[in-house]
């Protein structure tokens, strides 16, 4: 049976990766480094839904783009002929991209963000004592991170890398296409679907999970009515991982089979 994970060799794999793509990894890093700038230029007091939503939006770009790195030699057939015949399995060339834009990325883009926060907090607001978030929708800041940062962040990078892997270029330009419409149609169709459920087409979604709307407020029969579910939630956040492990099972199967 073919080994098909070897922790040494991972680890070379690792290492080799690093080194080649230092000047890219020091970019990111960078990069990340400004995101709190133009939140805080608009606006010098962010509440905290706009701290939260600018975390979770600029991970969600970090991760979709620096994902896209990584088979980015598709488009040279050269570069392509040597990542697939690159002594390593499928299963640790994917593991190699779970490991830098998951177990890597997330946590340091997050302290990135922690320090930037801090550092434009101090400069604009040096009388407000800082805190980044106590809790959100409700929920304590650690189960907030998992399920309105962590999860989707995870959905999205497994369908970029899909993405990455299956197409040999505009890797981006499609991701940012199949997502575009995904939203739209599920905006149609959450739309069709509240309005058959609360009678009225005013009605606002004050909570959503991706795609999915776990809070909605309405005005009806002369007073205004709140339907929550966690049932909802429940599945929203089953169907998203079930989703990404797919994705992922599915980039493995289609490297494998470009390695043939």
């Amino acid at each position: 049976m073919e080994n098909i994970f070897n922790f040494k060799r991972f680890w070379l794999l690792v290492r080799k990766h690093a080194n080649e793509n230092w000047k890219i990894n020091t970019f990111f890093f960078i990069a990340m480094s400004t995101q709190a700038i133009f939140m805080y230029f608009i606006t010098h007091n962010p509440n905290q839904d706009q701290v939260i939503w600018n975390y979770i939006f600029y991970l969600e770009v970090f991760g979709l783009l620096y994902t896209s790195t990584f088979f980015k030699q598709w488009t040279y057939k050269a570069r392509a002929t040597s990542l697939l015949i690159l002594p390593a399995t499928a299963f640790e060339k994917i593991a190699l991209v779970f490991f830098f834009t998951v177990v890597l990325l997330i946590p340091v883009f997050t302290v990135v963000s922690y320090c930037s926060n801090f550092v434009f907090s101090k400069i604009f607001n040096p009388e407000i004592s800082f805190s980044y978030f106590e809790q959100y929708k409700g929920k304590a800041p650690y189960l907030a991170v998992i399920i309105y940062a962590l999860i989707p962040y995870i959905f999205f990078q497994s369908l970029m890398l899909l993405f990455s892997v299956w197409f040999k270029t505009k890797q981006i330009l499609i991701a940012i296409v199949v997502i575009a419409l995904l939203f739209i149609l599920v905006y149609i169709w959450n739309s069709h679907f509240i309005q058959g459920l609360t009678g009225t087409n005013r009605a606002v979604v004050l909570n959503q999970l991706v795609f999915f709307p776990t809070e909605v407020d309405y005005y009806n029969a002369g007073s205004n009515h709140k339907i929550s579910s966690k049932f909802i939630t429940h599945v929203s956040i089953f169907i998203l991982v079930i989703s990404s492990l797919l994705f992922y099972i599915a980039s493995y199967f289609k490297l494998k089979e470009k390695e043939i």
